[in-house]
């Protein structure tokens, strides 16, 4: 009985070249595959459903990263070079990964051809690797008989370190750098990310250089290099990633950028630390503005931990229960409460605790003093070693510290629907 061939769906590179308009045409005509849109940029070429990426190798949108991303989406990528450059440009694609590749001066049926082969011989690979996993199981019997499957799975959460986010207002750079040191202290490797697109200042705070930023970093990553040349390790011994160095440089920034970089980090450092800012309305319907703060939001989904700050005031009332609002539309991740500068008396944070714990039932809520040691090392550049904002903050440390490292998560309280909110209050310094 004979099948019917199904042809392969096939996404274009934005290109200059004429082999696009010769290849449109021709499959027009003749068929061979099917034409279903353009890729301008790495979210294109992730977001698009297709089977083959046909992509120049001058292409900014081409890199090794996004290579092994659409690999694992189960996706081709086929490379053409400039038929000037000849075999070192070929070889310079193959390098990245690509499944394979033609001269730009190929004819639109040897494009036809190659991509058709590279479909077919992927459907032979895999029917050779189903084949290795049913004579490779016997063998494995009582070892580890999914070996062989394990490997291509992507890591769990529960397999990468955990991500904790800090946004609000009122001293978000001071409370992210606090955490930070609090668990370089309980001897946890952390990394401290600033991905605030509108006000970037944790390399401001900590008087550390602009360079290597996050663009340096999403670079390193994106052509699969090391990611140690992409951030600075502090004296006190977090890794630092800069944040863009000027806010109108947001749209070079993209939101899977920004989630690639922070999730390999937490695959390398048991804890990251990740500075966004307050804002997280969804602006896609307004044009000039959209996407102006998907970097906060894709950040807040990835969040195993949420710190909003605030401080004492009806207005950081107000802003704390906006940002409570949209938080709880992004994400399911607790949500910690640090009211910074808080007044020392226990009446007065009573009534806050209580007014907040009513809105918003917060996992802990934290209050931080007015402590003239942050002032000063905020002057100085420097991270507060000691005094009651570090004792507040190594409290709420404990719930993001990894098991056996100090006092662990582990060890923290687990607040349910029967047990009131964890607090801890300012101590009265009289």
């Amino acid at each position: 009985m004979a099948t019917t061939r199904v042809e392969p769906a096939v996404c274009f590179g934005s290109s200059q070249r004429s082999w696009v308009t010769d290849l449109i045409n021709y499959v027009s005509d003749h068929g061979g595959m099917r034409v279903v849109g353009t890729v301008l940029t790495q979210d294109d070429a992730l977001g698009l459903a297709f089977d083959v990426l046909v992509i120049d190798d001058v292409s900014s949108v081409l890199s090794p990263r996004l290579v092994e991303r659409l690999h694992g989406a189960g996706r081709l990528v086929v490379g053409v070079f400039d038929a000037e450059r000849g075999a070192g440009a070929k070889e310079r694609l193959l390098s990245a990964g690509i499944d394979a590749a033609i001269s730009s001066d190929a004819t639109a049926a040897e494009f036809v051809r190659v991509i058709a082969e590279a479909v077919r011989q992927r459907s032979i690979d895999r029917e050779f690797a189903d084949l290795v996993v049913e004579i490779d199981e016997p063998v494995a019997a009582g070892g580890d008989v999914h070996r062989a499957a394990a490997r291509t799975e992507p890591a769990s959460a529960a397999g990468r370190g955990r991500i904790v986010v800090v946004t609000g207002a009122d001293g978000v750079t001071e409370i992210a750098v606090g955490i930070a040191a609090s668990m370089v202290g309980r001897k946890v490797s952390v990394a401290l990310v600033d991905m605030d697109t509108l006000e970037p200042s944790i390399a401001q705070r900590l008087s550390m250089p602009l360079t290597p930023n996050i663009f340096t970093a999403t670079e390193h990553l994106r052509l699969r290099s090391t990611l140690t040349d992409g951030f600075t390790v502090h004296p006190e011994g977090f890794a630092v990633v800069a944040g863009i160095p000027n806010p109108r440089e947001w749209e070079n920034l993209s939101e899977t950028e920004a989630a690639d970089l922070v999730g390999e980090l937490a695959t390398g450092f048991e804890v990251t630390v990740v500075k966004i800012n307050r804002h997280l309305e969804d602006l896609s319907s307004f044009a000039g503005t959209a996407g102006r703060f998907d970097v906060g939001r894709r950040l807040v989904g990835l969040a195993d931990h949420i710190v909003a700050v605030t401080s004492a005031s009806p207005l950081g009332g107000t802003r704390l229960l906006a940002l409570a609002g949209d938080l709880r539309h992004l994400t399911a991740a607790p949500i910690h409460v640090v009211v910074n500068q808080a007044p020392s008396s226990q009446f007065v944070q009573g009534e806050i605790g209580e007014e907040i714990s009513r809105s918003m039932a917060p996992v802990s809520l934290t209050f931080l003093p007015i402590d003239a040691k942050v002032r000063k090392a905020a002057w100085q550049g420097t991270v507060v070693r000691s005094g009651g904002f570090v004792r507040r903050l190594g409290k709420l440390a404990e719930w993001f510290a990894p098991a056996g490292s100090g006092r662990a998560v582990a060890d923290a309280p687990n607040p349910s629907a029967e047990s009131p909110v964890r607090r801890d209050v300012v101590e009265d310094p009289s």
